[in-house]
């Protein structure tokens, strides 16, 4: 961020003359200036526009604060290239460095819940501890799918390649039905998102139903691997489901959502 900073130099600026990266956006301390200016402050040797260098200054370094433009700018700090800079501008210089990933908009959409999303952020990255990725870190364990037992466990026959799981989806989402293929989780959220009676709230609702149940479809994996919980898919239709309406229940469009996903809300 501070390449895109400028520091005006002006009259009775309160910058520090070593410290603050003012000349050429770089601090004297930076130009090996002698730490015996270090205590000096910018209007200590600028007034009425001009320069009151002190004495004893490295030429170099005098020669090059001789270059630096005196501002008009109301403004100390400012933001390169825009005459108002907004907390947006500063957030998206900030985070700029970071890879955009396509499945961020899933997961930490308007309406979200932490203790939900969390889970499918880890599952959109296969970091989940799926049997195949416990098997590939060398630790012994069974492949089997804890819920269909007869194919291997995997974050895509999980979310939801598996009978137990596209049960239960289908039985939110009707329209899901439509697939040839079993969809993963990232063609789940896809379909979602593209579906054109789908308005902004309808999308927010989806992507939050689909965090909620991949969370209780991990937590009943884990409770048949580690514990004796054993529900069957209607039992934990009806447990996503309380889930789900104890999340939206005090929603704006509550009722609008009801009317639309009666399979769900009704």
């Amino acid at each position: 961020m501070k390449d895109s900073v400028t520091l005006a130099v002006k009259n009775n600026s309160n910058l520090s003359f070593f410290w603050d990266p003012w000349c050429s956006k770089k601090s004297l301390a930076e130009l090996s200036c002698p730490l015996s200016f270090s205590s000096l402050k910018l209007s200590d040797v600028f007034a009425l526009d001009n320069w009151i260098l002190p004495a004893g200054l490295p030429a170099d370094i005098a020669s090059q604060i001789l270059l630096v433009n005196f501002s008009s700018m109301p403004n100390t700090i400012n933001w390169d290239g825009v005459v108002s800079p907004s907390r947006f501008i500063f957030s998206k210089s900030y985070f700029s460095f970071m890879d955009d990933v396509n499945w961020a908009k899933f997961v930490w959409t308007k309406g979200y819940a932490l203790r939900y999303a969390c889970y499918v952020w880890m599952a959109l990255q296969s970091k989940l501890k799926t049997a195949d990725q416990l098997i590939f870190r060398g630790i012994s364990v069974s492949a089997a799918c804890s819920f269909c037992a007869s194919n291997r466990e995997s974050h895509s026959h999980l979310f939801f390649e598996c009978d137990f799981s596209f049960n239960i989806i289908t039985a939110l989402f009707p329209v899901m039905k439509s697939f040839y293929l079993r969809p993963n989780l990232l063609q789940v959220y896809d379909f979602l998102s593209s579906i054109r009676d789908f308005n902004k709230i309808d999308v927010q609702f989806c992507f939050l139903v689909i965090s909620i149940l991949v969370y209780w479809i991990w937590r009943e994996r884990n409770g048949r691997k580690f514990s004796s919980l054993r529900r069957n898919n209607i039992e934990l239709l009806r447990v996503i489901i309380h889930a789900i309406r104890a999340k939206v229940i005090n929603w704006k469009h509550y009722d609008r959502l009801k009317d639309k996903f009666k399979e769900i809300l009704d």
